[in-house]
């Protein structure tokens, strides 16, 4: 059964991470970044924004794609985001 927040619950800050299959110098993920964080920031609420890149087409691989999973979830463990959205070129 869901509960009322509590005021400390909705004042909290939500932390926002973007995830892109690409580097951060396509144009269209800078784009992608200030679209979202435009919609998102209409909430209201305080909002703490990441963004990782994955680069895959430079380096792809299922050993690759492991250690940056585990690279995530070791920077975000103490941390976690509250919305995670994902970007693929």
């Amino acid at each position: 059964m869901a509960s009322a927040a509590t005021g400390d619950e909705t004042a909290r800050i939500k932390r926002i991470l973007i995830l892109f299959s690409e580097n951060k110098f396509l144009p269209g993920n800078a784009l992608v970044e200030q679209a979202a964080r435009k919609v998102l920031e209409q909430s209201g609420r305080p909002l703490e924004f990441y963004a990782e890149y994955l680069d895959a087409g430079r380096f792809p691989g299922e050993n690759y794609y492991r250690l940056f999973r585990e690279y995530l979830q070791e920077k975000y463990r103490l941390r976690p985001p509250d919305l995670i959205l994902a970007r693929r070129w």
